[in-house]
């Protein structure tokens, strides 16, 4: 039966379908080749340098991994973002940084936690969080908050008002302590 189909060489455009083991190509893969190699072998969707000695980016049921620099690039009139972050289960829509063996931070919403959007101080959205904006737009600092400012003075400003209209709304600045009483 014919299992095979190519073109090129190795030094050239190559496009391989392979049915079978032969060629040395396993079977059930895909290898497309011109200045970069994309290989699918049925399991991974692998990225390669041209030559095929290393592996750039990997996918499979798993996730994908990227080894080097992601960049998500677009030139149009979109107000889209570049990046979505979904999750259609149970689990957290976030993102992790790693600097690894020494610290990490996760940003995104926690699913468990009232769909809070949150920075943590961990891996893990909704471990040793920072910030929390509730789904009310309402934030909780988990921390201390220090206003700098090179030159000149530093403001803070409380508006409780913020269509302009004027209908009785006052900034009050509370100071509570240990769930104690509030002061305006």
């Amino acid at each position: 039966s014919f299992r095979d189909i190519g073109f090129g060489t190795t030094d050239d455009t190559t496009l391989v379908l392979q049915g079978g083991g032969s060629s040395g190509v396993t079977a059930g893969n895909i290898e497309l080749v011109r200045n970069g190699n994309i290989n699918i072998d049925g399991t991974n969707i692998n990225l390669r340098a041209a030559d095929a000695s290393s592996t750039f980016a990997t996918i499979n049921s798993s996730g994908a991994t990227v080894t080097g620099t992601l960049q998500a690039e677009a030139n149009n009139t979109s107000s889209d973002g570049l990046v979505s972050i979904q999750q259609s289960g149970t689990g957290d829509a976030s993102i992790n940084f790693a600097l690894v063996g020494t610290k990490g931070y996760s940003i995104g919403i926690d699913n468990s936690d009232s769909n809070k959007f949150k920075i943590s101080s961990s891996e893990t959205i909704g471990t040793n969080d920072i910030l929390e904006i509730d789904t009310s737009n309402n934030a909780t600092l988990n921390g201390d908050l220090t206003l700098t400012k090179s030159v000149g003075d530093t403001k803070l400003f409380i508006e409780a008002d913020s269509d302009n209209n004027v209908e009785g709304d006052n900034a009050f600045l509370i100071y509570k302590l240990d769930g104690g009483v509030e002061t305006a």
